[in-house]
């Protein structure tokens, strides 16, 4: 990266829900000096059907609420009889820092008619708290 710019990556951690589908999601942070620190959030949601509309994503915690805007379709993909759907979004970096310091995520998506709620796996739970120890409480 350019100076004063620290980049990092952080694999993909799943999130599940009730009706059997699950979301991946990806994250690459862009530390700056300056306050525009800047997050990408990538996405796949793997199901049995394909998403084509979203009208709205969010991540709650603890009552906080972070909404990604301009979310983006990378591309749908089928893998035997399911889906995959691959989003981005931009958000701001330190806001979804401060998400990690509770792992009780649980992503929202609206998707017109039909509306989706992943919680994270106990993987995830036990990643979402390491990183925030080995990684955000030092920076």
């Amino acid at each position: 990266m350019g100076e004063g710019i620290t980049q990092y990556y952080i694999k993909e951690m799943v999130f599940k829900n009730n009706e059997g589908s699950n979301l991946l999601l990806d994250i690459t942070i862009q530390m700056k000096e300056e306050n525009n620190t800047n997050a990408i959030l990538n996405f796949t949601i793997k199901g049995k059907g394909k998403i084509n509309q979203l009208n709205s994503i969010s991540i709650s915690q603890s009552g906080n609420k972070l909404i990604l805007n301009d979310v983006l379709l990378l591309f749908h993909e089928k893998i035997k009889n399911n889906f995959a759907s691959r989003y981005t979004s931009n958000v701001n970096a330190k806001e979804l820092i401060s998400f990690f310091n509770k792992p009780t995520w649980t992503i929202h998506i609206d998707a017109g008619k039909t509306k989706y709620s992943y919680s994270p796996s106990n993987k995830t739970f036990k990643k979402i708290q390491y990183i925030n120890t080995n990684l955000f409480e030092i920076y």
